[in-house]
């Protein structure tokens, strides 16, 4: 009875803001609940509301299909209006993995040149396949999560959203130099690495900052 109310609440905010038909809808509620047995890693297409219609790939019974969630309906990779309203040529994307929040900031913001930044070449070819609507001006670059990377990168970018495990820790306290001239900053925890301490990072950095959950800002 929970669950079935708690889907009931879902519905019209999945119809309107994840899935743009129903079909789209009725597949994600699928892969949601039971993938196909031996199917894990088959890309299947939604179509996305929040995407005005366009397609993204998911691979079945992968975290991908939580991602969906993540991205279209909490968020997290969304600067404060503030920051959007300053403006974005620039934004990064690090740890972008499928692509998916990519392709909104690249929908949201048609000024922007978005570039994703991912580690895992299987991981890379679906994030080109989910940005290429937008490729005259999205770019996937295949990278390891190191502050050597971001340097190597064409900057400085007006926004980054890091979403790198890990790695987060290391991006923000060794070889900042791709920092300079950074005006906002949100990045994703995880392992060890609690909000004091990333917030104490980036405010070495020059950035104030904030958290709220299970992410930091930094705004200069």
């Amino acid at each position: 009875m929970v669950i079935s109310l708690q889907w009931a609440l879902v519905r019209p905010v999945a119809l309107l803001r994840i899935t743009a038909d129903r079909e789209s809808y009725r597949e994600y509620m699928r892969l949601r609940e039971s993938p196909h047995p031996g199917a894990t890693g088959r890309e299947v297409e939604l179509r996305i509301g929040r995407l005005a219609g366009r397609p993204v790939w998911v691979r079945e019974g992968t975290g991908d299909v939580d991602r969906v969630w993540d991205v279209f309906i909490d968020s997290p990779h969304l600067p404060p209006a503030k920051i959007q309203r300053r403006g974005l040529p620039l934004v990064w994307d690090v740890g972008a993995r499928t692509g998916m929040a990519s392709a909104e900031m690249a929908l949201r913001w048609p000024e922007a040149r978005v570039v994703a930044v991912v580690d895992d070449p299987a991981d890379a070819a679906l994030a080109r396949r989910n940005v290429q609507p937008w490729d005259d001006r999205a770019e996937v670059v295949e990278a390891a999560l190191t502050p050597e990377s971001l340097n190597a990168l064409e900057g400085p970018p007006a926004y980054v959203w890091i979403d790198a495990g890990g790695a987060a820790r290391e991006l923000i306290t060794r070889d900042t130099g791709w920092a300079d001239g950074l005006a906002a900053v949100k990045v994703r925890l995880a392992g060890d690495y609690t909000a004091e301490q990333c917030a104490a990072d980036l405010e070495r950095l020059g950035f104030t900052a904030k958290s709220a959950g299970d992410v930091v800002l930094g705004v200069r």
